[in-house]
């Protein structure tokens, strides 16, 4: 759950995952990681998982 806290308050949104999942990238502990996470308009994180950091990202949220 650190992760997942951290990536929110100071991760860099990369692209986006599944349907509507954001994903961020952050450097936690010395190593880089990526983690998509949905969060609900309350604040509620709803889901979360990590993701390759070799996986291609979409980078708009609709696609076209």
């Amino acid at each position: 759950m650190d992760l997942v806290f951290a990536a929110l308050e100071r991760g860099t949104v990369v692209g986006y995952s599944g349907r509507d999942r954001k994903v961020y990238e952050i450097i936690f502990e010395g190593a880089r990681y990526r983690v998509a996470v949905t969060v609900t308009r309350e604040g509620v994180v709803i889901g979360a998982h990590p993701i390759p950091l070799n996986r291609r990202l979409r980078t708009r949220l609709h696609r076209s």
